[in-house]
């Protein structure tokens, strides 16, 4: 699976949560620093530990709501 697919399950505030989870401060440094990373900029593992983690859990809430929307 392509990390840009995987990656379309992150939220809007990624970086919010990323910089939470990593207890990193939220400046535009750090932000920066995710986005380099989310888009191939940069090569921070742990930076993408985390983003590949988020993404995955969104993933799986969204395709939990899809059945759900399914099963009424």
């Amino acid at each position: 699976m392509k990390l840009s697919s995987l990656f379309k399950y992150l939220p809007n505030k990624y970086s919010k949560e990323v910089c939470t989870r990593m207890k990193l401060e939220l400046n535009n440094a750090n932000k920066q620093k995710i986005w380099r990373v989310k888009n191939g900029l940069s090569g921070d593992a742990e930076i993408l530990t985390h983003l590949i983690k988020l993404a995955k859990e969104q993933q799986k809430i969204a395709k939990k709501n899809e059945k759900l929307l399914e099963a009424e």
